[in-house]
């Protein structure tokens, strides 16, 4: 049965609240099956750039695709397409397409392809989905909005993933990576004081940084909810955690995040390192 537009909004909230709750070790699975549901797609595939080609990373078909797909790619084919346009490929049916050809694998269902690049904001393809196998093809225009939407806010929650990995991993306060990041990057102790914030946490909050450091993060937060962040701070350990929370920005309105906290050390002293990803930007630069 065709997914109506309210059940495909209401997948869509529903999708972003579990990829943002969703741990690093599993954030490419949760990804695909996710973009799937959304846009009822059967069989995809989700890539990233390593060594010169294509990785996969996950599969709703296994065997569909090598592990790794050399570059260049294929002259024709989906993949190479979306990654010479650096865009979003709706194919409604490829025999009838007159510079994309199939790829002559057996399992697909119909002619009707998505392919959906997961670009930075200069439009650098870090990752790539292909969806195949509509349950009632074919894809259509409204998938692929749904879709570009979701894919843009997966690859912040991606990328706000990896940069807090690097800090904690790195376990030294690297001040290049950390003034350099395009997210929202925090330093505070457990009570909340702000030890360090990027220009990209003060951007997003509408400060100046003299106007950020040293104060609490509680003066950006609203009363409501702020107990149960209280509590989630002074139990973070090694493990980072996930949550979602509305930041108060300079002009008075609030801003949804999704936050990647986790501990830091700096110079024998414990701190909390917040990755923040602004969830309403994400969706709106689709």
């Amino acid at each position: 049965m065709t997914t109506s537009r309210s059940n495909q909004i209401e997948q869509l909230i529903q999708s972003t609240k579990r990829v943002a709750r969703c741990p690093h070790a599993m954030v490419y699975r949760v990804v695909l099956e996710e973009v799937a549901a959304i846009s009822d797609a059967q069989g995809g595939s989700l890539f990233t750039f390593e060594r010169g080609g294509l990785c996969l990373r996950q599969s709703l078909d296994p065997g569909h695709v090598p592990e790794m797909i050399p570059l260049p790619l294929k002259a024709g084919s989906p993949l190479n397409a979306a990654l010479e346009n650096r865009a979003p490929i709706l194919v409604e049916d490829v025999a009838q397409h007159n510079n994309i050809t199939s790829s002559g694998w057996a399992g697909y269902n119909d002619g009707s392809l998505m392919i959906l690049p997961l670009t930075d904001e200069d439009n650098h393809i870090h990752a790539i989905i292909s969806l195949h196998n509509k349950r009632t093809p074919p894809f259509n225009q409204w998938d692929l909005d749904f879709c570009r939407v979701f894919s843009t806010f997966c690859f912040e929650v991606i990328r706000a993933q990896k940069s807090a990995l690097v800090l904690h991993e790195t376990g030294t306060y690297n001040r290049q990576l950390f003034d350099a990041s395009p997210l929202g990057i925090v330093i505070m102790n457990k009570k909340g004081v702000i030890y360090d914030a990027n220009p990209s946490f003060c951007a997003l909050i509408g400060f100046r940084d003299n106007q950020v450091h040293k104060k609490s993060i509680w003066d950006f937060t609203p009363e409501e909810g702020s107990e149960v962040e209280r509590d989630r701070l002074q139990g973070i350990g090694q493990t980072p955690i996930r949550y979602q929370k509305n930041f108060i920005h300079a002009e008075g309105y609030q801003i949804q995040v999704v936050i990647h906290a986790t501990s830091l050390d700096i110079h024998g002293n414990r701190y909390i390192l917040q990755t923040i990803t602004s969830a309403m930007r994400a969706l709106s630069n689709s």
